[in-house]
């Protein structure tokens, strides 16, 4: 039994052990794949993010109450738009791990934050524009 419990962790040291030259090319091809500071990639020239930066809508609130006292239920929704293309963007990139650079890239889209009701008769809510805005980040319907 002693025998077969050294032979078994002899076989699996030897299994696992990787020779120099496949050391290397593992070392090499992540030095090549993820910089040293880890963002050098990020272009400070570009107008829009990459495509390899694949864009994440995230959340947007909605919340619903009587907003204006007149006894019927409104439901608000948040909207996070480009000022640029007034279209619906996005608030994160997959794969985009900084911070510093995703407030980059946003500011870049000159990003509009409002509140909009689904009543005609309540005005949209303006939560900021341009700048570094990334959306709400918690809306709650206090009512009583």
């Amino acid at each position: 039994m002693k025998n077969t419990f050294l032979l078994l962790l002899l076989a699996l040291a030897c299994a696992c052990e990787a020779t120099p030259e496949t050391a290397k090319s593992t070392a090499e091809t992540a030095a090549a794949t993820v910089p040293a500071n880890g963002f050098e990639w990020i272009n400070d020239s570009w107008t829009r993010p990459p495509k390899f930066l694949l864009p994440l809508f995230g959340y947007r609130f909605v919340i619903s109450g009587d907003f204006n006292g007149d006894g019927q239920q409104e439901q608000l929704t948040e909207h996070f738009m480009s000022g640029l293309t007034n279209r619906e963007t996005n608030k994160y990139f997959d794969g985009l791990a900084d911070y510093e650079e995703l407030v980059r890239l946003t500011v870049q889209q000159e990003p509009v934050s409002v509140v909009l009701s689904d009543n005609s008769k309540i005005p949209p809510l303006e939560i900021g524009s341009g700048g570094q805005l990334l959306g709400l980040s918690y809306l709650k319907n206090e009512e009583t």
